[in-house]
């Protein structure tokens, strides 16, 4: 009984010095009563908000969804949603999303200004049906996971893996959907919104880092060749 005792005091000091060390008690109280404060409408979406403040991890990329909608012209267009997580233990969540619109400006000159062009145009839009489909396909099967265990905040390796792809043969459909920088808008206003600075100073840092690779690698090849 006494070693019993023993056991369950000296886990007790665990999980005391653990919540000590990291002030476990102290932040939920002063999230409690910041929602309490504020008294939002949804109080567990504004406390998560509260504690992803604390989180020092920057969500990777878990993967990228791509589905058919309607714009507010009642033209198909795609809806690209982003997925993170923070950690492998942990399901992904839902951090942001943009709308891609499909028309093709070059088809949309040759829609009918007559009732005698209407069959033509009927098979324009099942046409731009299916290009919609094959995109979401290609979304599905090449870009998401080529962005996978990315962090959201390493902008130039995601450029670089789009651009990739663009030279490896997807050139036709990803100018025509203006997908590549969609998704590259997409991830930067997200990690703006998740490191809550305004997005031109995200960019600007991001252009300061790229800046930095660029003359570090510079260096590097003239000291290579000395």
């Amino acid at each position: 009984l006494r070693m019993s005792q023993d056991k369950i005091q000296k886990a007790r000091e665990l999980v005391l010095n653990y919540i000590a060390t990291h002030s476990l008690s102290d932040k939920l109280n002063r999230a409690v009563n910041e929602v309490c404060r504020s008294r939002p409408k949804d109080p567990w979406l504004f406390l998560s908000d509260i504690i992803s403040e604390w989180t020092k991890d920057v969500p990777i990329i878990d993967r990228l969804v791509a589905k058919q909608g309607i714009d507010c012209y009642g033209n198909l267009s795609l809806q690209l949603q982003l997925y993170g997580r923070v950690a492998n233990t942990r399901p992904p969540r839902y951090l942001g999303v943009e709308n891609v619109f499909i028309i093709d400006p070059i088809k949309e000159e040759n829609k009918s200004e007559s009732k005698e062009h209407d069959d033509n145009y009927h098979i324009l839009k099942y046409n731009i049906n299916d290009d919609c489909k094959g995109m979401m396909r290609k979304i599905s099967e090449f870009l998401s996971p080529a962005l996978r265990s990315i962090r959201i905040d390493e902008q130039r390796k995601i450029d670089s893996e789009l651009l990739k792809l663009y030279d490896d043969g997807l050139q036709n459909e990803l100018t025509k959907f203006n997908i590549i920088p969609t998704i590259s808008s997409l991830i930067s206003i997200t990690t703006s919104c998740y490191l809550r600075i305004p997005l031109y100073k995200y960019l600007i840092k991001t252009k300061n880092d790229n800046d930095y690779h660029t003359y570090d690698n510079d260096d590097d090849d003239e000291n290579d060749n000395f």
